[in-house]
């Protein structure tokens, strides 16, 4: 369908705008406030909009985005277009003048063709690009570039650039590289409910829109000690999407929240971050955003209380399993239970979609009932997975899974808890901390640290040098000294959810990679339990930085702290103060206000 026959039988474009009023954020579509609600995915669009969704949301252009655009349009949904950009991670040049200038020209004519398509609402220029990029300013100033072009070709629709979290400097490089874009656009997962506090605390008065929220990434999620990511039930997984949604609703700066994914995506597992089954059948996280949106329910989604083991998950090939489940149905429907043994996927934290499907070993189940299933595991040595799918045969459903590592004389390491009054990595004060500088790794030799009395006033702070302009290097601290896994003797930190420090470059500039648990390779005998990481462009000024923690495992932490940076053609120094772990958000002070 030619773009003139779409605005032949829909109408004209509808023109949306970005206001401030008192102090609240909203967009103006058509003159009316609108507050962006709904999910973004492959899913049909007629029961996403039946559910009380107004907006949907692509993330690049292909030969189907005219008419996915006439199918939201008819289904009364508005559309985030997203316009790709590559990432920075080597397999696109940003400080290319050749390359930004074709890729803008890819701008210009995607925006031409489809600026006057009455579905749009606004231009998502990018997602999460800034990923793997050590000083992202090229970026942003390429997609103020972009912006700056879009709002010349289209002034009746708002500029927004998507962004994975707010950690670092990000929030901050937005607002001062890019003043053509008007939304920042926000992927957040485990930390969506607190999301507004910490935006405004990096600096953020720009609006805001929460570009994909659901459950917790398996990033995030606790892990087996073999590495796999644990999963919530669906029924827990739509009290997560409730809690994130409800916490949006009043920001002042927040535009709306777009979750995801409205249909299926393989990462972590089959079903993870999926809000439909295969078949098509809804999840509790449909009902629980409806009743959030306005929308009425028909039928409710069944509940599973639980599906748990008091079997072992190392088993030997040819080893009997058994699982029960505790499920109900709030409508009285009869259920139907389907249970599957699969293969974890190759890549379980990362993933996708275009990954192959995992191999199935269903024929391992010997027994099923309505209250449990039993299998004897195949002769394989592999990670594996057991799912339960709940059906009420109605177009409603649940699901829950179970890993299972089958492996002969593979002993799985116990998490050893250490008790200590402080989760305290470095602070100037006490020396008897548990976790020690004591893991260099590169050019080593280039490498000094020394506790000095900051110039700043900052107290004690640590001066950290790299000598070398190329290469790399990088120090952990661990616990006990010299361990990379192969040790017993991590910490348990089970409740915190964020490590912080503060830091601050000699000159400013500096790029450096901040994280904890960097031994978490499952192939170690103890290796940390979960990892977290950010790359930062430090300034000159002491910062405050976190990683949020959200609900990853954190009950054997080795690595409590680590700093990882490459050669940038010249020596680099940087300062380090008041490396944490803490369990709740921070207070405001009136200075990050």
């Amino acid at each position: 369908m030619s773009m003139a026959l779409v605005c032949q039988a829909f109408g004209q474009p509808i023109p949306t705008q970005v206001s401030l009023d008192e102090g609240r954020a909203r967009f103006e579509r058509n003159g009316e406030v609108f507050f962006a609600q709904g999910a973004a995915g492959r899913g049909p669009l007629g029961p996403l909009a039946a559910a009380g969704a107004n907006v949907t949301r692509t993330w690049r252009v292909t030969d189907k985005t005219g008419a996915f655009l006439d199918e939201a349009h008819a289904n009364g949904l508005a559309v985030i277009f997203g316009i790709r950009f590559p990432r920075a991670d080597g397999r696109f040049d940003y400080t290319s003048a050749k390359q930004r200038q074709e890729h803008l020209a890819h701008v210009r004519r995607v925006v031409t063709k489809h600026r006057d398509h009455p579905a749009l609402l606004a231009w998502g220029l990018g997602n999460e690009m800034e990923l793997g990029a050590g000083d992202a300013t090229p970026v942003w100033r390429h997609v103020e570039a972009a912006a700056s072009l879009v709002t010349s070709l289209d002034p009746h629709h708002p500029t927004m650039t998507v962004v994975a979290e707010i950690g670092g400097t990000k929030v901050r490089d937005i607002h001062a590289f890019c003043p053509s874009i008007d939304v920042v656009g926000i992927n957040a997962y485990g930390g969506a409910a607190s999301l507004p506090e910490r935006y405004a605390r990096a600096g953020g008065v720009k609006p805001f829109l929460v570009t994909e929220f659901g459950t917790q990434t398996p990033y995030e999620a606790r892990r087996t000690s073999w590495g796999m990511p644990l999963e919530h039930t669906s029924t827990t997984k739509a009290k997560q999407y409730e809690r994130s949604f409800r916490s949006l609703l009043d920001a002042p700066n927040c535009l709306g929240a777009i979750a995801f994914t409205w249909g299926g995506k393989r990462q972590g597992t089959i079903t993870w971050h999926g809000m439909l089954l295969e078949d098509g059948s809804k999840l509790a996280a449909v009902d629980s955003l409806t009743e959030l949106w306005g929308g009425s329910i028909n039928n409710r989604c069944p509940r599973i209380e639980a599906f748990e083991t008091a079997d072992a998950l190392q088993l030997a090939p040819g080893a009997s399993f058994t699982a029960s489940i505790k499920a109900s149905d709030p409508d009285g429907d009869a259920l139907s239970f389907e249970y599957r043994l699969l293969a974890e996927l190759p890549n379980a934290l990362g993933g996708g979609n275009s990954s192959p499907p995992p191999r199935d070993f269903s024929e391992a189940v010997v027994s099923s009932k309505d209250d449990s299933v039993t299998i004897v595991t195949p002769p394989v040595e592999a990670p594996l997975r057991l799912y339960a799918i709940v059906r009420d045969g109605r177009s409603s459903g649940a699901a829950a899974s179970i890993p299972i590592l089958v492996a002969r004389d593979i002993e799985i390491a116990a998490h050893q808890p250490t008790e200590i009054d402080e989760y305290v990595v470095f602070d100037g004060v006490t020396e008897n901390r548990p976790w020690k500088p004591s893991g260099w790794m590169g050019r080593r030799e280039d490498i000094s640290i020394h506790a000095i009395d900051d110039a700043q006033g900052e107290g004690k702070c640590l001066r950290v040098s790299f000598d070398s302009p190329s290469g790399w290097g990088g120090v952990v601290w661990q616990t006990p000294e010299g361990n990379w896994g192969s040790r017993p003797g991590g910490i348990d930190l089970e409740g915190v959810g964020f490590l912080r420090f503060r830091s601050r470059g000699e000159r400013g500039g500096e790029r450096v990679r901040f994280g904890y648990g960097l031994s978490n390779d499952p192939t170690k005998q103890h290796p940390d339990s979960s990892r977290a990481e950010m790359d930062i462009t430090l300034t000159d000024d002491w910062l405050d930085y976190e990683i949020p923690v959200g609900d990853r495992d954190m009950s054997h932490i080795v690595s409590g702290f680590f700093w990882i940076v490459r050669g940038q053609s010249k020596p680099l120094t940087w300062y380090l103060a008041d490396i944490r772990f803490e369990s709740s958000p921070p207070q405001i002070s009136e200075s990050h206000r």
